[in-house]
């Protein structure tokens, strides 16, 4: 499931071996999901009660499309998309590709559960130093704007990466750096950045896994403390004012963050994040708060001998004297991308305005976590899955 605001991308196997694409358009929903799933019982420690219902006859009609796959060579390996709503626009990019490819989506014609497309010429990314080098983190789509975070060398040895969020103006045709980290980086496995991106009217959200704790080597820890007051991101959520595009530090003490979703109906920022070996957390971003981490995680040391300390003297199993999270999933689901059910419609009929969606790469479930009116807690989890 890859999904993102007012789309979602569901790939499924036909008996045919066909591979097709079901594209969910949905205006008011920002994470969804399609027929067929159950939902079972979950351990956490959250106080929630957990659902253990079938809904496998609880289907929500949707405005749904099938794309047959083959014909773009983007979905052939792991993507990211976002949608133009606007002009029916699917935007597709690879890890390590140097283009956005734009799929113009013929919503006139419905001949379910097929509709017209067309290829357009694609976008080429920004050059920094070879676009064939630049690694994406992630992409969405706001306001006739394309933003776009990835890691990018500018030495030709790989050994000084920088961290990147542009901008791509459809009117213009051009990019605009928006951000860029501190400091350069070795090469690393970039994906535990994270890079995730948000908005609101004022402001762009990115954030920054903590990877000199991730993939500590001598130099890292020998340095953190310089290092985390020289870094503008990593182990933060970073706010951007659009239109002066001064940044600043919105909280600290994360790990490795999986999703990040801003809830315009609450006006929250929500954030996902992978936790060592257990403690994946959904959080609440507020100004100037610590996380945890490294100092405390609720998951559990990836060393062989448990008791031996990390080399940050992480406390597990414990969030005492930090900002805590609102739910935490033990042992680890992969969360993912996180959305919330608003607005009016056949879902939020069906399912109210209650609700939070996260999606779990581990099992391939969708979360749907039940919070008060009102009160930022949890009332119980369901959880779907194909």
């Amino acid at each position: 499931m890859v999904s993102f605001n007012k789309f979602s991308l569901y790939i499924k196997k036909l008996y045919n071996k066909k591979i097709i694409i079901v594209a969910l358009l949905l205006i008011p929903l920002s994470l969804i999901f399609v027929n067929f799933f159950t939902s079972q019982e979950h351990n956490s420690t959250s106080q929630e009660h957990n659902s253990k219902r079938l809904i496998t006859n609880e289907l929500i009609e949707t405005n749904s499309a099938l794309l047959q796959l083959e014909r773009f060579s983007v979905f052939k390996k792991k993507f990211f998309i976002a949608y133009n709503e606007k002009q029916s626009l699917v935007y597709a990019v690879k890890r390590q590709e140097g283009l956005i490819h734009q799929i113009s989506l013929d919503l006139s014609r419905k001949y379910w559960p097929f509709i017209e497309f067309l290829v357009q010429k694609p976008i080429a990314l920004p050059e920094i130093n070879s676009r064939e080098n630049l690694f994406v983190l992630d992409l969405a789509f706001d306001n006739d704007r394309i933003y776009l975070s990835f890691v990018s060398d500018i030495s030709k040895d790989g050994n000084c990466n920088y961290t990147y969020l542009y901008e791509y103006n459809l009117y213009n045709k051009d990019w605009v750096q928006l951000f860029q980290s501190t400091p350069c980086i070795p090469r690393l496995p970039f994906h535990d950045i994270g890079g995730k991106i948000s908005f609101n009217a004022n402001s762009i959200f990115l954030s920054g896994g903590n990877i000199f704790t991730i993939h500590p080597n001598k130099v890292f820890v020998k340095n953190y403390k310089d290092l985390m007051m020289e870094t503008n991101i990593y182990g933060s959520i970073v706010e951007i004012n659009k239109k002066s595009l001064k940044n600043k530090k919105l909280s600290y003490g994360h790990r490795s963050p999986g999703g990040l979703f801003w809830d315009s109906s609450r006006n929250i920022l929500w954030q996902t994040e992978h936790g060592p070996r257990g403690g994946d957390e959904l959080n609440i971003i507020e100004n100037n708060k610590d996380y945890g981490w490294p100092n405390v995680t609720y998951g559990v040391n990836y060393r062989t001998n448990p008791k031996k300390n990390s080399e940050f003297n992480t406390k597990y199993n414990t969030h005492e004297d930090f900002k805590k999270p609102l739910h935490v999933w033990i042992p680890s689901v992969g969360v993912s991308g996180v959305g919330a059910i608003s607005g009016n419609g056949e879902f939020s009929n069906h399912w109210g305005n209650d609700s939070l969606i996260v999606t779990s790469l581990k099992d391939r479930s969708l979360y749907r976590l039940h919070i008060k009116k009102n009160k930022f807690d949890l009332l119980r989890t369901d959880i779907y899955w194909r």
